[in-house]
């Protein structure tokens, strides 16, 4: 009997050994790359209170998981390699979990609404890059469920996300803006480069954004309060099925669509408008929240090296505008409390010129403004790009070329060169004339005949004439030789067929206005 209690009592720490797994989110998975040079934060779930190691090729380091079985490790600072590791996971001294095809470089997390979304397969250069993918061996996207929603912060990303290896079959999926700045940082720096994939089409910042970081900015508040208003007794879970059965409508009338022109027949049918739910309707693009809970709070920490966003769009509204400012210092604050790195390099897109009723002149000026007052905060100035009546341009290779000098220069230090904007530095008001110094490292150059400028005068904005006297400044004044009060440069959403002042280096001088303070 003794030896049959004895035999029993075995069984069961072998049963409970068994159940024992170490749970890790999706973003430590096979191919993934870890940020070089940086302490490196691993994390994930085992049996209450075991002993957890973590070992990549002769760096171990153990820790313990706590009374619900969370645990994380801080790995030292590592070097940079294209050979693939494996990075192990022990718990209670035995190996739990492998992580394999594991390399060291360079981590961005990406983000932002459609233009970020918008595939290289749908953009202008994928065909080039289809075969320039080859050499791109070392370069990994992590690629997560587009529509996931979710009301609560979740610890991992969805099922089908995934770190994915770059091939001639999968690039025309990634998103064109990421794929080809990482290609850029790949070729430059000739380190392995992964990129954090997490957008969505037509969201506002409020969806990427935990509820508590949005107090204390009007807008925020307000759509939330909108949102708590609309949707009581709607629950996350409703959100998302009601999200993906709209998904599945639109690809159907997509599909329906595309097979009626080929076919030459006409198609009448009314597209799929937004879904509706205990007699509300509200786009799942401008829920509050879910979508950080969903497809940031997961990736949260995750040590990178910055950030590359391009956003603003759907922001770009009466309600919001004034507020614009403050919403988007706070989205890049809040980002990096999340990644926990307070200057954390944060790259994005200023609105490109499209023909739209919504202000985008005034947002334009008020990402400047960001990028001018928060340090490590850089704008890449597209005034000069865009297609007029289209919101998703096809320009994407210059656009992530922009981005990726940026942070080759400014991040990574590397000198590329002149790489500035000429940028509004100061206005000296002198009767029927206005002297305007920009900031710029090179001169300005004027393409074609000046156009695009305005100046008030009598409390009216008027065409003006502008010449450049110097290497860094520009003369406007008034067609009719009136005194002017102020003075502006592309104060319009379709702008790019008026885009005339460059610096010497291609670059686009970036949209302003300025009105004379009152004496």
């Amino acid at each position: 009997m003794k030896k049959l209690i004895v035999s029993l009592i075995a069984l069961s720490f072998v049963f409970a050994a068994a159940k024992a797994e170490i749970t890790m989110p999706k973003i430590f998975s096979d191919n993934m790359v870890i940020q070089r040079n940086a302490p490196v934060k691993i994390w994930g779930k085992a049996d209450p209170k075991s002993r957890v190691a973590v070992e990549i090729g002769d760096i171990r380091r153990i820790s313990g998981a706590d009374k619900d079985g969370f645990w994380s490790i801080t790995l030292p600072p590592l070097f940079e390699s294209d050979k693939p590791r494996e990075l192990t996971v022990y718990e209670n001294g035995k190996p739990a979990r492998v992580i394999e095809n594991v390399l060291v470089g360079e981590v961005w997390v990406s983000g932002g609404q459609s233009n970020m979304e918008m595939t290289l397969g749908e953009s202008d250069g994928y065909q080039e890059a289809k075969s320039r993918v080859a050499k791109n061996s070392l370069f990994r996207i992590f690629e997560q469920g587009r529509i996931d929603f979710s009301k609560q912060r979740r610890w991992d990303s969805a099922p089908q996300s995934g770190w994915r290896i770059t091939s001639e079959s999968e690039i025309g999926k990634f998103s064109a803006v990421a794929y080809l700045f990482g290609e850029r940082l790949l070729n430059e720096l000739k380190v392995p480069v992964g990129i954090i994939q997490t957008s969505l089409g037509g969201t506002k910042m409020c969806c990427w954004l935990a509820r508590e970081d949005m107090q204390g900015v009007d807008a925020f508040e307000k759509q939330i309060e909108n949102f708590d208003s609309q949707m009581i007794g709607f629950e996350g879970e409703a959100i998302k099925r009601k999200a993906a059965e709209h998904a599945e409508k639109v690809a159907k009338y997509n599909k329906e669509k595309a097979e009626a022109k080929a076919a030459g027949k006409p198609f009448r049918k009314p597209a799929p408008g937004k879904f509706t739910e205990y007699g509300n309707t509200y786009s799942f693009h401008i829920i509050p929240e879910y979508l950080f809970n969903a497809k940031v709070a997961p990736l949260a920490g995750y040590t990178a090296k910055g950030f590359i966003w391009y956003q603003g769009e759907s922001d770009s509204n009466a309600v919001d505008n004034d507020d614009f400012a403050k919403m988007f210092e706070r989205l890049i604050e809040s980002w990096r409390k999340y990644w926990g790195n307070d200057d954390m390099p944060f790259i994005f897109v200023q609105l490109t010129s499209y023909s739209t009723n919504n202000h985008w002149p005034e947002t334009r000026l008020l990402q400047q403004k960001a990028a001018k007052e928060l340090d490590d905060v850089y704008m890449a100035v597209t005034i000069d790009l865009g297609t007029e009546k289209n919101i998703h341009p096809k320009d994407k290779p210059e656009v992530a070329r922009r981005m990726a000098m940026i942070a080759l220069d400014e991040v990574y230090g590397k000198d590329m060169g002149d790489i500035s904007y000429p940028m509004l530095d100061e206005v000296s008001y002198r009767g029927a004339k206005a002297e305007l110094e920009f900031d710029l490292d090179g001169k300005l150059k004027m393409s074609g005949e000046a156009r695009g400028f305005e100046v008030l005068s009598d409390g009216i904005w008027k065409a003006a004439d502008a010449k450049i006297i110097g290497s860094d400044k520009l003369e406007v004044s008034a067609k009719d030789g009136s005194n002017v009060e102020g003075v502006r440069y592309l104060w319009k959403c379709w702008a790019k067929p008026d885009a005339c002042l460059f610096g010497q280096n291609g670059l686009p001088a970036a949209p302003f206005s300025d009105v004379k303070k009152a004496e």
